[in-house]
């Protein structure tokens, strides 16, 4: 069985935090190639912590060899009590999300908006995740949305 990994914004913009950390605090503990770690290294020099930022995800996702969602920008209707009003179509889908599974975690209900809607555009089928919360809703996933949760075996690299 052979997959394309697609990656949502919101998961880029995660990896950028996650980056921005290891970055910080582990960047001499990873094994990078001599000319990335060159770029890194001179744009913290530098004091350019985003140029070093963004250079460690393009690599990363460059030998990841996955796709990057285009997001699409409009608003849907969001019911806030009794009242409604317009938001970026991924939080009216989070709130609706959340409804639905009961997931607690806002980065979480952001990956299953995401999903759903790429799911709807016949872009994905499948969810992997490490998240025992989304795989315990994964059924709920399913039903709901089409999308199959699916996690990495355990004996996959990490």
């Amino acid at each position: 069985m052979s997959f394309t990994f697609t990656l949502s914004t919101w998961t880029v913009a995660e990896l950028h935090a996650a980056m921005s950390r290891i970055i910080k605090e582990h960047i001499n503990e990873i094994e990078i190639p001599p000319e990335i770690g060159e770029i890194i290294g001179d744009a913290l020099a530098k004091g350019d912590r985003q140029l070093a930022v963004r250079t460690l995800v393009g690599y990363a996702l460059k030998i990841s060899h996955v796709n990057v969602l285009r997001d699409q920008i409009y608003a849907r209707e969001m019911l806030i009590g009794g009242e409604s009003t317009l938001a970026f179509w991924a939080y009216s889908d989070a709130a609706r999300a959340a409804l639905k599974l009961g997931l607690k975690k806002i980065g979480d209900l952001m990956q299953v908006a995401y999903a759903a809607q790429a799911a709807k555009d016949g872009l994905v089928e499948y969810f992997l995740t490490l998240d025992k919360e989304i795989i315990r809703n994964g059924e709920d996933l399913e039903r709901y949305y089409g999308l199959k949760v699916l996690q990495p075996p355990a004996n996959a690299p990490k």
